[in-house]
């Protein structure tokens, strides 16, 4: 059996999920004195030191590292996050949210308040936030961290279960593009102006065959409950002591927990796998095991639920395709970006195969 992909590419292979250490950028003057200003109008934050912004590709937010002098002379780091893409209802139901994981032990960086109380405040146009500074970096592939926050992800569900309000969550089909054929019927077969519509062109019948396959295969009993919805290594961080947070609770949404369970293990156990440095063979069984038994030391029931992820894997990568072909449509992403996005995703589903024979 082959190694390789599509493209050339090797199954398991560094991605840019792979780069673990958080890299921060200076800002531009125009863009340090927004920021100031916030923080001197919001939060009556004066002092600053610096403002740094994250160098990772940002869709949904803009997030910037602040260091001030607090009145006594001591530093201080916060990070302030500007929301691009959030709705304020959105911002307000992962607002309560954090708190309510913080309250049950599932640890994420804590919302520092603006003036008057507010959780969050408007200014410039948008919806500006301030969090503890978690110091860290993102997940390598560590045995060890592979099983903490395997643990940590089955806490977190736990929590969600119990959250007493719901309503304002949207559903997966209001995040993702919903899971069916119809769509794809509606791409058209003909010559494309561009690299991404041959991309479509040439991909239309095999995904089309994915899609109604993996329609067929998905249990009937759903798990339904709040889900995460992106769960891959940049949105954690380890800190020096190996304690794990959980970051961007923007793609929250009601759906089977077993699509987050399964996106967790499958990119997370890859990134496992690149951080071994072995040929994955040898490495992929251990790190399911690894995942899947610390996951089950919370939550027994993933092991009878263990043959249907890679199912789940497979239709939230055909959601992640079928809405980079929506936002090209739309003109809200390039082609470029889409093109990209899908070759991975496409390479994905190759290696979501392996983690389906080891689970068979």
């Amino acid at each position: 059996m082959s190694n390789s992909i599509e493209g050339g590419r090797v199954m398991f292979e560094a991605n840019v999920h792979s780069k673990s250490q958080v890299r921060w950028k200076v800002v531009s003057p125009e863009c340090s004195e927004e920021v100031r200003a916030v923080l001197t109008e919001c939060y009556g934050v004066s002092g600053v030191q610096s403002v740094l912004q994250v160098d990772e590709w940002e869709q949904a937010s803009h997030n910037y590292r602040v260091a001030y002098r607090k009145l006594g002379g001591a530093s201080r780091e916060v990070l302030l996050r500007r929301h691009i893409l959030q709705e304020i209802d959105s911002i307000r139901t992962s607002t309560a949210m954090i708190d309510h994981l913080r309250n049950y032990a599932v640890s994420t960086p804590a919302i520092i308040l603006a003036n008057g109380g507010r959780s969050f405040v408007e200014s410039g146009g948008y919806y500006w936030q301030m969090f503890e500074f978690f110091a860290g970096d993102h997940f390598r592939g560590e045995e060890g961290e592979l099983s903490n926050v395997a643990t940590l992800i089955a806490r977190m569900h736990h929590a969600f279960d119990v959250f007493p309000d719901k309503r304002n969550i949207g559903s997966i089909d209001a995040i993702l593009a919903p899971l069916d054929t119809t769509y794809w019927n509606s791409i058209p077969a003909t010559a494309g102006a561009n690299p991404f519509e041959g991309f479509l062109r040439g991909k239309r019948a095999f995904i089309r065959e994915e899609v109604a396959r993996v329609s067929c295969v998905l249990p009937s009993e759903s798990q339904y409950g709040v889900i995460h919805g992106d769960l891959h290594p940049y949105n954690l961080l380890f800190s020096e002591r190996q304690e794990c947070a959980i970051l961007d609770f923007g793609n929250m949404c009601i759906a089977d927990q077993r699509y987050d369970i399964a996106m967790a293990l499958h990119r997370l156990v890859r990134q496992y796998v690149v951080y071994q440095g072995k040929p994955w063979r040898e490495t992929l069984p251990e790190g399911v095991r690894i995942f899947l038994d610390a996951y089950a030391s919370m939550d027994l029931s993933v092991m009878r639920e263990m043959n249907f992820l890679p199912v789940f894997m497979k239709g939230l990568l055909l959601r992640r395709i079928a809405g980079n072909a929506y936002h090209y449509r739309k003109g809200t992403r390039s082609w470029e970006n889409c093109l990209s996005q899908c070759t991975r995703f496409l390479g994905y589903l190759e290696e979501v195969n392996e983690i389906e024979a080891i689970l068979s």
